[in-house]
């Protein structure tokens, strides 16, 4: 071993910490020393163990937590899912949805199982108070919101700061360029319509939103399968591969914090899907609802940012980060903007008033930007502790996303384990999941892999049901 007096002093505060961390010293989910305690430790500058922590952070020995500090990571969480090797068929196909995906929806709402599936924010993390005060002062001082109408496109008002949100992102997108929805999914329903017919083929991620394949059934569309990786997102050389034999209408993905992947698509990456949509004239919608959900208030601009000729349609909601109840989203259509307004005024008009105009004050008066600074620390510490417990009570060979935002981690498990069937044995045992295969039109893929939701925090009742779940698989392991 190269001896220390000949080290740079970063490379032995390197060397400290992972022998540590090797020899058991330091555990995962310990928190290391702050820098300014290393500091002095080491007699150095807060620069150099600044520089140390970052090697540790590139060779995966701990992460960092916005505001919280530096914690060591579960041995074995550098172990990452690798979905690409499944073999997809490429081809096009009628969009097959999951008959699970109904039961699934239905479970989130059971309060006896412990939530480890659904998609949904605990109460916690959501400015729930904040909110009501406003929907009751606004209730109290402004009935007419209670007997009126919105405009087709919703209130002026709130298109107006969901404007200056995106513009926040690097998004510039004109309040006359944005149409109020039920939800992100009545925005990517809209965008489906908008821009395909009965029988087109629609590009979508595998594995992706299963919501999404209901949609496409219900409206006639055919579907071929990208895979996506949980590092970088849709395998792009893949779509154009197919492109070039292949006539795709639109494609359908979500870049920044996929759903179930967590993964980032790559600026250069973004960058060639979009030349790819210009070269085969074929329409990209972006589910952008896990956009504002990074762990460290990194900002990954959505595709919409780049787009020039008006052939990206941009979606998304505040279900994620303000409410689900209150279903409020937003589509930005581009060039197909006046072809999804007409469909929604042909089916709903508009929208409630009051809780149109509640979001707006909640946005105008700075408590979004306030709340969502606060709710990323809180779902990154959420996201940490679920995947040290998964780590900690889930067989040595599981493989486990290792996302930088979202609400969820990707477990590939032993391949001897069915998932489907773990299911249902879970939710025997009062615990929910998602099965791997409901996120593929194709249900032979993904077959021992589940989605773990990290949407709820730890609590006494989550820990004894993960290692319950850890105990279930081995008995399903052959």
């Amino acid at each position: 071993m190269e001896p220390q007096s000949t080290r740079y002093k970063y490379e032995q505060i390197v060397a400290h910490y992972r022998n540590a961390i090797r020899e058991g010293r330091i555990g995962g989910g310990d928190k290391l020393p702050s820098l300014r305690k290393t500091a002095s430790q080491f007699s150095c500058a807060l620069s150099v163990v600044m520089q140390a922590y970052q090697e540790l952070e590139v060779t995966n020995h701990i992460q960092a937590i916005e505001k919280s500090g530096f914690f060591v990571l579960p041995a074995g969480a550098s172990r990452v899912p690798t979905p690409e090797k499944y073999r997809h068929r490429l081809a096009v196909q009628p969009s097959m949805p999951s008959s699970y995906t109904g039961k699934i929806i239905a479970i989130s709402n059971d309060s006896s199982i412990v939530p480890l599936g659904a998609a949904i924010p605990d109460e916690q993390l959501l400015p729930l108070g904040k909110f009501k005060r406003i929907l009751a002062t606004l209730a109290n001082s402004s009935s007419r919101l209670l007997r009126q109408y919105t405009p087709p496109d919703g209130m002026p008002v709130l298109r107006r700061q969901i404007a200056q949100l995106m513009l926040s992102r690097g998004a510039a997108v004109a309040a006359d360029n944005i149409l109020i929805t039920n939800g992100c999914t009545e925005a990517l329903a809209l965008a489906v319509r908008g821009c395909t017919e009965k029988g087109d083929t629609v590009a979508v991620e595998s594995p992706g939103f299963f919501g999404l394949l209901t949609i496409l059934e219900q409206y006639g569309r055919n579907v071929i399968e990208i895979p996506a990786s949980p590092v970088d997102g849709m395998q792009v050389s893949v779509l154009e591969l197919v492109l070039k034999g292949t006539e795709i209408k639109a494609c359908i993905c979500s870049p920044n914090y996929q759903n179930p992947l967590g993964s980032v698509m790559p600026l250069e990456k973004k960058k060639r899907l979009l030349e790819l949509c210009s070269k085969y004239s074929m329409t990209l919608i972006e589910d952008d609802i896990y956009g504002e959900c990074s762990y460290d208030n990194s900002i990954f601009p959505p595709l919409k940012q780049l787009d020039k000729s008006g052939s990206v349609i941009y979606c998304s909601s505040f279900s994620k980060t303000v409410s689900p109840g209150v279903r409020i989203g937003w589509l930005s259509g581009g060039k197909y903007h006046k072809r999804c307004a007409e469909l929604k005024f042909a089916e709903s008009l508009g929208g409630p008033a009051i809780l149109q105009q509640a979001m707006a004050e909640f946005l105008a008066t700075g408590g979004y930007n306030y709340h969502i600074r606060n709710f990323r620390k809180r779902i990154a510490r959420q996201s940490y502790s679920i995947k040290e417990l998964l780590v900690r009570y889930l067989p040595e060979q599981t493989k486990i996303s290792r996302p930088g935002g979202g609400y969820f981690l990707w477990v590939e498990l032993p391949q001897s384990v069915d998932a489907m069937e773990l299911f249902s044995v879970a939710l025997n045992n009062k615990i929910g999941l998602v099965p791997g295969p409901v996120f593929s039109g194709n249900h032979n893929l993904f077959t021992n892999c589940i989605r773990i939701s990290c949407g709820s925090p730890v609590t006494e009742e989550m820990e004894r049901g993960i290692e319950k779940l850890g105990a279930l698989i081995g008995g399903l392991m052959k």
